[in-house]
């Protein structure tokens, strides 16, 4: 088959786009966000509450020091000072809050 022009691939849609390649609301999340106070999640958490989701930060402030982000006196933004380590805290923190997201963002640069 050489110089025959392969056919186009069907467009993949996401499950949260419509017609029209716009993002979808969906069904407001619960979602846990370690590092909350970090670089990226401080780009990405008002994101998600723009978007009606509850979010539940943890963070212990370990590279910057503590931080206010814009984000914080938000009505569903939650947080808790730890570490992303401390297993038990982390399991309190899913299951009191009935978590059903988790973005890991926490990390040691």
């Amino acid at each position: 088959m050489s110089g025959a022009t392969p056919a186009p691939r069907p467009r993949s849609r996401s499950p949260r786009r419509n017609d029209s390649g716009e993002v979808s609301p969906s069904q407001p999340r619960r979602i846990l966000v370690t590092g909350s106070h970090g670089f990226i999640a401080g780009y990405t958490i008002p994101m998600l509450l723009d978007q009606g989701h509850e979010v539940y930060g943890i963070d212990n402030f370990w590279k910057y020091g503590k931080l206010r982000r814009s984000f914080d006196e938000h009505p569903r933004f939650h947080f808790t000072f730890g570490d992303a380590k401390d297993v038990e805290l982390m399991r309190k923190i899913v299951f009191d809050n009935k978590i059903e997201i988790f973005v890991a963002f926490a990390a040691i640069i």
